[in-house]
């Protein structure tokens, strides 16, 4: 009798077991299904008017001005709505090249600290080699996050090669090819005939040539200069013996 007690409570839970991870197994495929809202690897090298011909439209569909394109705006996005998510697209209007995709918690106080789910919905594994996964930390809480955002590192590598051609062929990176040593802020002021306290006299020649006076001076101090410009305004400019300038007027 206790041999049969035995067999009956084994058989009994093996059968629970069974049940339980038949289904655990079940609700994991359903779920893995029901999770990929917004295929991202598809998407790699499509630019926003084939992901918008691949996808349909999307909620938000708008395109930049010609007068916004003139004063420079080089971003822009469209977003995708879909099982209480929205996807954000960035891109670039000109070359229409996506730049990267933001995907928000649906949590109902816009934060969560736990991106799985985000990841599961757009199909991107946590260990991606091809795509670079940004976490959004939130303004006053970086335990927690807003969303993800998500760059294909191919895009990456695009954007910058075509921004890289674009610096060397301006007025400016061409002043910085000239000298390496001048940061890209610097060369951009220069390329705009700016003035600052700190420019060295070397970034003023290169903006107005040679001083047409150089005079030296020494109170006791050490060595200062004064380097004037007669057809420039303001036209003098004082520095010290490092060749910096210090005021002008």
């Amino acid at each position: 009798m206790i041999k049969i007690f035995n067999v009956l409570a084994f058989v009994s839970i093996t059968c629970f077991i069974g049940c339980v991870q038949n289904g655990s197994q079940s609700k994991e495929v359903d779920k893995k299904i029901l999770d990929v809202l917004f295929d991202l690897p598809t998407l790699e090298g499509k630019s926003i008017d084939e992901i918008v011909k691949f996808w349909g439209d999307p909620s938000t569909n708008t395109e930049p001005t010609k007068l916004q394109l003139k004063n420079g705006v080089n971003e822009w996005d469209k977003t995708y709505k879909k099982g209480g998510y929205e996807l954000l697209i960035t891109y670039n209007p000109k070359t229409r090249n996506v730049i990267d995709f933001f995907i928000g918690t649906k949590d109902a106080s816009g934060k969560t600290n736990d991106y799985t789910d985000i990841l599961q919905v757009t199909n991107v594994s946590p260990n991606s080699k091809t795509i670079i996964i940004e976490p959004i930390k939130t303004i006053k809480d970086p335990d927690f996050f807003t969303g993800i955002k998500l760059k294909f590192k191919s895009s990456v590598d695009k954007e910058e090669a075509i921004a890289k051609k674009e610096w060397d062929s301006s007025k400016a990176g061409r002043i910085q090819k000239k000298h390496p040593d001048w940061s890209k802020e610097e060369c951009e002021n220069i390329a705009g005939n700016k003035i600052w306290i700190g420019m060295s006299l070397d970034m003023l020649k290169y903006e107005r040539g040679n001083p047409n006076h150089a005079n030296p001076s020494n109170y006791g101090n050490g060595v200062t200069y004064q380097w004037c410009w007669d057809n420039y305004t303001p036209s003098c400019f004082y520095g010290d013996a490092n060749l910096i300038i210090t005021s002008y007027n």
